[in-house]
């Protein structure tokens, strides 16, 4: 497979690229972790989820889930390992406007087995990574792609990524999530 690149020269020059897939290969810590705890309003502040500056503390909820491995690639060739990958949704509520907030934030190490994506003009860009949070049931409340994509590059080696999110708008499915689900796919180039 080979994707094309137009030049202004009028010369083509193809990428040979090899499709990838996620899979997870371990996940110790299947558990859904739930807490309360209070945050300095300040910081809520800084990150843009409340409205103005606040001196007190505000109560959030958090769930995090954690997956101790997931993998991109086909068949039994590795692309690219996720490591201690961590999904954490926080939602509170702003006390000076009473509107709710809810801030997701994913972790992880990343590291490159020879391969790396490309973006551009006419090329794929990151891998894809979907998360769908779901009931006890496995019916899908909600679902998110990661921001941005999981970029991967020839140097990775248990790189640090850290990407987060905002979600202001659709926040009810937070009660109903239980289980996690992940989806991904995407395409890699030789270093």
């Amino acid at each position: 497979m080979t994707a094309t690149n137009h030049r202004a020269s009028g010369t083509i020059q193809e990428f040979p690229y090899i499709p990838s897939k996620l899979a997870i290969e371990s996940d110790e810590e299947p558990e859904l972790l739930e807490d309360q705890r209070t945050v300095p309003g300040r910081f809520l502040w800084i990150l843009g989820l409340i409205a103005r500056d606040w001196a007190s503390d505000v109560e959030v909820t958090s769930k995090t889930r954690k997956i101790s491995r997931m993998v991109y690639g086909a068949g039994e060739e590795r692309h690219a390992t996720l490591r201690d990958f961590t999904i954490s949704a926080t939602k509170g509520e702003d006390p000076t406007t009473h509107a709710p907030f809810m801030y997701i934030a994913m972790n992880y190490l990343i590291t490159s087995h020879g391969v790396h994506t490309k973006s551009g003009l006419y090329l794929p860009g990151p891998l894809v990574a979907r998360l769908h949070f779901m009931k006890n049931d496995g019916g899908i409340v909600y679902s998110l792609a990661v921001p941005g994509g999981v970029p991967v590059d020839c140097a990775h080696n248990g790189s640090f990524v850290s990407v987060a999110y905002r979600e202001q708008y659709y926040l009810s499915w937070f009660e109903h999530w239980k289980k996690t689900d992940w989806d991904g796919w995407g395409q890699v180039y030789d270093c």
